[in-house]
């Protein structure tokens, strides 16, 4: 999906879609294909699901858990649409629980690690940011955890999120000091500028990298609607 594709008014609901998604690949195993959002002309789409929802429809899915599909669409397949709603509903209690539940800060902070992807590939400046060929990719970790996440450039110079593995090579490195500051991080609650001071957070590498991800990651984080689903 080019980024000329996506007019700069869907791009927040389409990083939505994208962290809804991130958020059932932490949780969800095999079932988060469901979720796999596509976008259309008129629609955001759901994976195999057989839903499809206008925009309108899909930011008051996201905004307040209520958002009708295309009935035709979900008609044409109404037990992966159902399998699709209850999936919604499990991946809801993650979003409204993440405060009190260490087993859904790897769903949170997927979820806005997928919206700051989105964006990075889909915003209007994407393009001159990314000239420099050298940054080919970013390690995401929580110190003392086996959480990590390696977000890379692919040959299409799409960034997308990838299964870590130790002979990795990365451009540069962000790490949390906990969960707890991950689950921040993911919730837009932290000051970049003073975590690295106190420690919050540590980063290694190409730093121009990662203030390039951070100004990204803050965009999203203001635009992006949060899921309530």
């Amino acid at each position: 999906m080019n980024a000329e594709k996506i007019h700069r008014r869907r791009l927040p609901l389409w990083a939505a879609a994208r962290s809804v998604f991130g958020a059932a690949c932490e949780s969800a195993g095999k079932d988060a294909r469901f979720l796999d959002p596509k976008l259309e002309e008129n629609f955001i789409c759901l994976g195999e699901s057989g839903l499809a929802f206008s925009d309108s429809a899909f930011a008051k899915l996201i905004g307040t858990g209520f958002g009708k599909p295309n009935l035709h669409r979900f008609l044409s397949a109404p037990a992966k649409g159902l399998k699709t709603i209850f999936l919604l509903r499990r991946i809801s209690k993650i979003f409204k629980q993440s405060d009190s539940i260490p087993s859904a800060i790897n769903p949170i902070l997927r979820a806005g690690l997928e919206a700051t992807v989105a964006y990075m590939n889909h915003h209007p400046c994407a393009q001159k940011f990314w000239r420099e060929k050298s940054f080919r990719s970013i390690r995401i970790e929580i110190r003392n955890h086996e959480s990590k996440w390696m977000i890379m450039k692919e040959s299409n110079e799409h960034w997308s999120i990838q299964p870590f593995n130790e002979k990795s090579y990365a451009s540069a490195c962000l790490q949390f000091f906990d969960l707890q500051t991950a689950r921040k991080g993911a919730l837009g609650l932290l000051d970049p500028l003073v975590s690295v001071g106190t420690g919050e957070i540590a980063l290694s590498g190409q730093i121009p990298l990662l203030d390039k991800f951070g100004y990204f990651a803050r965009l999203a984080n203001l635009e992006v609607p949060r899921p309530r689903l």
